[in-house]
C-alpha cells in the first residue's frame, strides 16, 4: 500500500528510500523522478545532471 501511494503521488517517496530505489533499479528510476518537487534542495549535487 505504501509503494502504491508513492506511485500514485498520494505521498512523496521518503528521502531515505530514494537513493536505495535508484540503486536497485540501476538508475532506471532516479531521485529526480522520485522527488520532482524538491530534489534540488535535497541533493544539490544533482543540479547539473540530466
Amino acid at each position: 500500500m505504501t509503494v502504491s501511494d508513492w506511485a500514485m503521488s498520494k505521498r512523496p517517496v521518503p528521502i531515505i528510500r530514494c537513493v536505495e530505489i535508484e540503486e536497485l533499479t540501476g538508475g532506471a528510476v532516479t531521485r529526480k523522478q522520485l522527488r520532482p518537487d524538491d530534489w534540488w534542495q535535497i541533493w544539490p549535487d544533482l543540479r547539473g545532471t540530466n
